[in-house]
């Protein structure tokens, strides 16, 4: 089975720096990328829509300088280094932060080795339709599954309208109120929820709040952040303009190059994440208007679905035309985001997750054709918190919290199973068919003629004492009710729903807890004792 090239990246898989040119590992390439991306300016537009959206965000000086450097740099340059994601409700799974905080540490670090100035910069993805991805998060809530918040369900005609186009709806009135219901207890629980209520109002977009509570979180380090949809700046949509016609008119050669990457990672092991399909080009298209929905533009003759039609054809001269005259009726794919941001920013690096390295494993060939400056690729820090009761839980059944990350069944019997006195299943099960086994053997040997009812009887046989042994299994683990409970507690905290806690649970909650500046602190502190930019990509644990 191929292995998917950002678990392989993680692993230092040594393959994975044949395919990305920048190695960050390596001092010397972080200071040529970082002084080759610094030779570049931001357009004058660019650096005005930047100024409009930050300066919407709360007054930080942090932030300020940041704009000033990268709006207005000195001789030596500015550079970038970029992270991005979808505009979850309250900032989404925690891993959203801490892809922020790598990129903010980052770019202390490469400044700090380079001598140029680097900026950290958070790209809203707020071009992608689909809601369902960030109208909800995920709260612990003590001694049950986490609780999940969920905005109302939404007119269904805009369900592939681009979220910068949506708001959170009166539904999310109802969610502070049970948020602050359920962390009511918690120290800093009054003071998280006057952020939020004040960041998350019913006429607000998704991005809006989204950035504006991120940018309160990170207001001394002065993160930027840049939406490229949003309404105060339609310059963005007509700086990409040179990215969208290449992604139509090149669409065969863009296909073409990353069929060819797609067999070259094959053949060196690694899968695709984002598969590869002639003739689709890697732009969206938006009917009718900028808030309309949002299609994939296919061939044969360049078409999408429409309600009034059942597939609306455009030639290419009519889409070039559009896109002169209302840019902002297209919008980019996975696999064009990072050339756009990359041709409008001085990018050194982007901090992503594993689905996002993969992405830049498949896109070296569509720089090379745009003669593009790749960035450095950095791993975002994994993070696992851990509060009191966990580690007291943790301790009293042996384990450490690495150890909860798997599937609740598997967890049961490797720990619970060897706490007991009673024959284990695996040894029981195969005592028992192998008496079976032995005289069916006796008995197909009397005459040639039983051996296909004897081969029945076999798999009869078996079928039903690994039935029965499973069962067995299962109440030996249940008995214990008092482990299996820290088990489920345990797992409620450090693998929710059966993925790892960054990948589920939110900020609001261990905010409250530790407070958004503490919280925020212990992410940093961590980070000085361990460079993102250093070859070591451990979970990092973090104590409430």
């Amino acid at each position: 089975m191929l292995a998917p090239f950002g678990a392989a990246f993680l692993q230092r898989d040594p393959q994975a720096f044949g395919i990305l040119r920048r190695d960050f590992r390596n001092e010397a390439d972080r200071i040529a990328t970082v002084q080759q991306a610094a030779q570049r300016r931001i357009s004058p537009e660019l650096a005005s829509a930047l100024r409009v959206q930050n300066q919407r965000l709360r007054p930080s000086p942090s932030r300020q300088q940041h704009l000033d450097q990268l709006c207005e740099p000195g001789p030596s340059g500015t550079a970038v280094v970029v992270t991005g994601q979808q505009v979850g409700l309250f900032l989404g799974p925690l891993y959203t932060v801490y892809k922020a905080a790598t990129a903010i540490a980052t770019a202390k670090q490469l400044s700090h080795e380079s001598g140029i100035p680097c900026v950290p910069l958070f790209w809203l993805q707020t071009e992608d339709h689909d809601f369902a991805e960030i109208d909800h998060c995920f709260v612990p809530v003590e001694g049950k599954p986490p609780l999940r918040l969920q905005l109302a369900p939404s007119d269904p005609s805009l369900a592939r309208t681009s979220v910068a186009h949506r708001t959170l709806g009166p539904s999310v009135i109802d969610l502070l109120d049970r948020l602050d219901a359920e962390l009511a207890s918690l120290p800093y629980a009054a003071s998280l929820l006057a952020s939020l209520r004040r960041t998350h109002r019913p006429e607000t977009t998704p991005s809006d709040a989204f950035s504006s509570f991120l940018g309160e979180l990170f207001e001394k380090e002065g993160l930027l952040v840049l939406d490229p949809r949003h309404p105060q700046s339609p310059q963005v949509a007509r700086l990409a303009l040179p990215l969208y016609r290449f992604a139509l008119v090149e669409e065969k050669t863009i296909s073409t190059a990353l069929v060819t990457r797609a067999e070259q990672l094959q053949q060196r092991g690694f899968s695709c994440q984002i598969p590869v399909r002639p003739d689709v080009s890697l732009l969206f298209h938006h009917l009718h208007d900028v808030t309309g929905p949002r299609y994939r533009l296919e061939r044969p003759a360049w078409s999408v679905p429409d309600s009034r039609h059942d597939k609306l054809r455009l030639s290419e001269s009519e889409l070039l035309s559009l896109m002169d005259r209302e840019p902002w009726r297209f919008s980019s794919s996975a696999l064009l985001r990072p050339l756009i941001q990359d041709t409008l920013l001085p990018t050194a690096a982007y901090v992503g997750g594993p689905a996002e390295l993969s992405y830049f494993a498949q896109l070296g060939p569509l720089y090379s054709l745009r003669e593009l400056p790749e960035p450095l690729v950095i791993p975002r820090a994994r993070f696992r918190c851990l509060q009191d009761n966990t580690l007291s839980w943790l301790r009293k059944l042996n384990l450490k919290a690495s150890d909860v990350e798997v599937p609740r069944a598997e967890l049961l019997r490797s720990h619970l199973l060897t706490q007991t006195d009673q024959p284990q299943p695996d040894a029981l099960r195969a005592s028992i068919l192998s008496d079976f086994a032995a005289r069916l053997d006796e008995l197909e040997a009397i005459d040639p003629a039983l051996r296909d009812p004897v081969r029945r009887a076999r798999d009869t046989i078996n079928r039903s004492i690994s039935h029965a042994i499973e069962r067995y299994a299962h109440a030996l683990t249940e008995r214990n009710v008092t482990a299996t409970q820290r088990i489920d507690r345990l797992q409620a905290f450090l693998f929710p729903n059966g993925a790892p806690q960054e990948r589920v649970l939110s900020l609001p909650y261990f905010a409250a807890k530790w407070g958004p500046a503490g919280f925020v602190q212990a992410l940093f502190s961590s980070l000085a004792t361990d460079p993102p930019c250093a070859d070591r990509q451990a979970v990092r644990e973090l104590w409430l």
